[in-house]
């Protein structure tokens, strides 16, 4: 990921961060400089905001012009700089009719504002242009969000909506849970955040938005259970949770604009992905342990119990998915390690246990037992003449064609470069050279750039006595016979070694 000082390169960026710092900077100094009027911090805690998000309004607006970006990622930052401008405006009108009106600003105009803020936070980030996922991984994505909905669901429900008096609740109650409502979809648009990687964007931006978003969510179930329950703060924190919100939010808008072309590729962790259904089992059994110990509300106890054996079932489901896809892997690990990647024959370390093994087993049981070497003619001069690319290609026919003409029970492997072998279980003599001869006939038929492929093969039967190394020395020895011999004769003069293959 490109530094932060990388970042500050764009030319769009440097005022950007620049004013952020200045305007968080500065109202962090007054705050921590003692006590202060409710009021007078009110105002400038508003003035904060207003310019934090026109900050980003602009931040966002900038980006979405830029001409490389895809269509799609241009309306969801499109949507970004429409919720910047939206809470400025929420903003700028609680602090109009607080401070200046001195009404209470709840149920108005200002709420309006602040819903279209976050619904266009979530349309802007529920249309980023995710990278495509498999099958398995949208399963996994879906139960993440589910583990994420429940998890905040049981905190809402236990601290919340619970311990509310049973009366029928009232427009202000209903005003309120629509907070709480936009705040459970806020953390589903966190969880596509962080589990998801979005293309031509820096994940540095991503990770810098999925803060802010989570710290605004806290921030405002914070406020609904005040208000709810009337319980006394000091508002000057809740205010700095809301300006802290908004700053990582605009500093995500101020990291992207100055964002490089190769950071905007850059991979993106997801560790959340590990750590989030464990921390998510975890709050809820905190949930559940804490309503036994305190909580007197017996339908609350209630919800709570649901709410975990929900959380557990879904985290034990995402864990089963996990575990069948890990034994998958394990599969395509073991095949991949007894496996040729080129020709999908097997490899010089199978092949060189299951002889061993056929060795042993046909000692045993006093069954017949040959071994077929074979070695590609020519292979240097493909691969001169036509390209290292050709060459593989030839290799991948061949062995294509040596298996076909094998039984179900032989075994065939790549035994390095452009040597094959092959293990033919309850074969004798006559038997495996009919196989050979089958084999490199089949081979001289294989149509390849205009020419005739054909490879040498060395048979070795198994006598009594004999060992797997013995068995290899022999056909090993029988091939390069066969070669030196074709190199001296005539083409299509077969010699005393034409019976072998």
């Amino acid at each position: 990921m490109a530094s932060w000082a990388e970042a500050t390169a764009c030319p769009a960026a440097r005022p950007a961060m620049a004013g952020t710092v200045l305007v968080v900077g500065s109202y962090v100094l007054w705050a921590a400089s003692g006590p202060r009027d409710l009021r007078t911090e009110a105002i400038l805690s508003s003035l904060e905001l207003v310019a934090l998000h026109l900050l980003f309004a602009w931040l966002a607006f900038h980006v979405a012009g830029r001409s490389q970006r895809s269509t799609r990622l241009r309306r969801s930052w499109l949507l970004l700089a429409l919720s910047g401008a939206a809470g400025a405006m929420a903003e700028a009108l609680w602090l109009y009719f607080e401070s200046v009106l001195q009404v209470e600003p709840h149920y108005g105009i200002a709420d309006a504002f602040f819903w279209l803020q976050y619904l266009s936070v979530l349309a802007a980030v529920f249309s980023l242009p995710f990278v495509p996922r498999s099958a398995h991984e949208r399963s996994l994505f879906a139960l993440d969000m589910g583990i994420v909905l429940t998890a905040g669901t049981m905190a809402l429900w236990h601290w919340i909506l619970a311990p509310l008096p049973l009366e029928g609740p009232g427009p202000p109650v209903a005003y309120l849970m629509s907070y709480l409502v936009l705040g459970l979809l806020i953390l589903a648009a966190v969880t596509a955040l962080v589990q998801s990687r979005v293309d031509q964007v820096s994940p540095g931006a991503m990770s810098l938005l999925a803060a802010g978003m989570l710290c605004s969510v806290g921030a405002n179930a914070f406020s609904v259970y005040a208000i709810l329950f009337k319980v006394p703060y000091y508002a000057p924190y809740l205010n700095a949770a809301w300006v802290i919100a908004q700053t990582l939010v605009t500093l995500a808008g101020a990291w992207e604009a100055g964002s490089s072309e190769q950071e905007q590729q850059a991979p993106q962790r997801r560790q959340g992905r590990v750590v989030l259904p464990y921390a998510a089992v975890i709050l809820g059994m905190a949930l559940l342990t804490f309503g036994l110990e305190s909580s007197p509300y017996g339908l609350g106890l209630r919800g709570l119990l649901a709410g975990a054996f929900v959380l557990v079932a879904l985290v034990l489901l995402r864990q089963l998915l996990l575990l069948r896809d890990n034994f998958r892997l394990y599969e395509q690990a073991q095949r991949a390690a007894v496996t040729d990647a080129l020709t999908g024959l097997y490899n010089r370390l199978f092949i060189d246990r299951a002889l061993r093994t056929e060795v042993e087993r046909a000692q045993r049981n006093q069954h017949a037992l040959s071994l077929l070497l074979i070695d590609v003619d020519g292979f240097k001069r493909i691969n001169d003449e036509l390209g290292h690319g050709q060459g593989d290609r030839a290799l991948v026919c061949i062995a294509r064609t040596l298996r076909s003409q094998g039984r179900a029970s032989d075994i065939f492997g790549r035994f390095g470069g452009d040597e094959f072998v092959a293990i033919l279980p309850a074969a004798a003599d006559p038997g495996a050279r009919e196989v050979a001869a089958r084999m490199r006939e089949a081979i001289r038929g294989v149509p390849f750039e205009g020419r005739s492929l054909s490879v040498s093969i060395g048979m070795a039967s198994l006598e009594p006595g004999m060992g797997a190394e013995e068995l290899l020395e022999r056909a090993d020895r029988e091939m390069y016979g066969w070669k030196s011999r074709r190199a001296t004769q005539s083409p299509g003069d077969e010699g005393p070694l034409g019976s072998l293959v």
